[in-house]
């Protein structure tokens, strides 16, 4: 198990460097087999069987894993069967991501885009009343934001900051 821990923080660190470069699909291509051999080993890398820091890896490469959204479904539904063993935001992250793949609308906003005016504003959002509700439920706090609104006033401003 430690041996798959590690390949699973070394994948995160090789996709972090190369996410913003022109090779990213191939990357992410040898990404997600190598992640499923490694499911077809052990399933799900929860938290108990690799540890936080490698579960939340593995979550990566399938949030990333847009060429291939089967695989990004299976990932889920692998999460969901095992959702007090993985970070519950992680599980709303791959939603909203297979959603908008989908052309349907996220449950969580985490999924943003540049709109024709060239504002950075989150993709359409099913029930937008009850986004706290969902946020809470899925423990979505992070350090630097509580709520959605908190979120997505970060997100304005990191890719204002990126401009």
């Amino acid at each position: 198990m430690e041996k798959i821990k590690q390949k699973l923080i070394i994948i995160q660190s090789e996709d972090q460097v190369a996410i913003h470069q022109p090779n990213f699909k191939s990357v992410s291509e040898k990404h997600v087999e190598e992640l499923k051999k490694m499911i077809n080993q052990i399933g799900w890398p929860t938290i108990s069987k690799v540890g936080k820091k490698a579960s939340f890896a593995a979550w990566l490469i399938a949030q990333h894993a847009d060429q291939d959204p089967k695989f990004q479904k299976y990932c889920l539904n692998l999460m969901l069967s095992v959702k007090n063993d993985v970070e519950k935001k992680n599980i709303a992250y791959l939603t909203d991501r297979i959603l908008v793949h989908q052309n349907k609308p996220q449950l969580y906003g985490t999924q943003f885009y540049i709109d024709e005016l060239g504002n950075f504003r989150p993709r359409p959002i099913e029930d937008l009343e009850h986004i706290e509700n969902r946020w809470r439920e899925m423990e979505m706090a992070g350090e630097l934001w509580k709520t959605f609104e908190e979120y997505k006033q970060y997100m304005e401003n990191k890719q204002k900051q990126n401009r």
